[in-house]
């Protein structure tokens, strides 16, 4: 037991996310191997920019037989995939910490905090939570607005 409180956070950070590789690479058996490997990827870098350009280039296959593969097997656009996972992780982020939309965003790889509220008011996006967001107010305050995840509106 005291061995283990002396393994690195970046150790246990790496493990950690090649356990949930291999799970989910398990668990998307009934998808191609080149949705496999960009499902995995998406999960994986969530905030980092993911193009269909750049996705489709890790698998050497077209942005276009990719994106019309992605729709086939999974019956979702990659957009949309993309922004689902975001969205998702940016849900846990808010309800886990006290960070402002705009570093949620930030952290899930959209700068453009209009577009991130544009998606997480999206429907077909619902969530059982309503949390509390700080939002940049005047005068360097910070307002605290009740957010609805089931239907992404601010009450």
């Amino acid at each position: 037991i005291e061995e283990a409180n002396e393994v690195p956070n970046e150790m246990m950070w790496q493990m950690t996310r090649d356990y949930c590789a291999y799970v989910r690479r398990y668990s998307l058996k009934e998808y191609s191997p080149a949705v496999q490997k960009v499902m995995n990827y998406v999960n994986l870098n969530v905030a980092e920019p993911l193009t269909l350009k750049s996705l489709a280039a890790m698998c050497f296959i077209s942005p276009s037989y990719l994106s019309a593969l992605f729709k086939q097997e999974t019956g979702s656009t990659l957009i949309d995939y993309i922004n689902t996972q975001r969205v998702n992780r940016a849900a846990q982020l808010l309800v886990q910490n006290n960070h402002t939309i705009a570093a949620v965003a930030e952290e899930v790889g959209i700068l453009d905090v209009n577009y991130f509220t544009k998606i997480f008011k999206k429907p077909g996006f619902s969530r059982k939570c309503t949390f509390c967001a700080k939002l940049p107010g005047k005068n360097g305050h910070f307002l605290y607005r009740e957010i609805c995840c089931m239907n992404r509106t601010m009450l």
